[in-house]
């Protein structure tokens, strides 16, 4: 079983203006216009890009930052773990970095440049989203 670094705790709501005039719903999250609801027990990694090369697990983000990445990093692992049904809704992987980069600014998280550029960068090793 793969082991998660967090797990909500209650529903939380977040709102986006990148996602004006989208409506998605499934068990975990859902969109509607420009308020995103992650329910309860929803689990993610955080705010880390593990990659296994060579045999090895590899992190280029440093972890003990979580606390002004973890709403950020939930959202991000949401919009990408439902990339192909979200991208159907009109969310794109653009969007979706855009929404990870805006969520860090607001807690004055000053990394969120480098880890948006990084999210950019690389987002598409976890594949597409069409």
């Amino acid at each position: 079983m793969k082991k998660t670094k967090y797990i909500t705790s209650e529903t939380q709501i977040i709102t986006s203006r990148h996602l004006h005039n989208v409506m998605f719903y499934n068990d975990n999250f859902s969109i509607n216009d420009d308020m995103i609801i992650v329910r309860r027990h929803y689990a993610w990694e955080g705010c880390l890009f593990r990659f296994r090369w060579l045999d090895l697990y590899w992190s280029l983000l440093p972890d003990g930052v979580d606390d002004k990445t973890t709403r950020a990093s939930m959202i991000h692992s949401a919009l990408y773990r439902f990339r192909k049904e979200v991208y159907q809704c009109g969310v794109t992987r653009k969007m979706a970095d855009r929404i990870f980069y805006d969520l860090m600014l607001q807690e004055n998280f000053k990394l969120a440049k480098l880890y948006f550029i990084i999210a950019r960068s690389l987002g598409w090793i976890y594949g597409s989203w069409k």
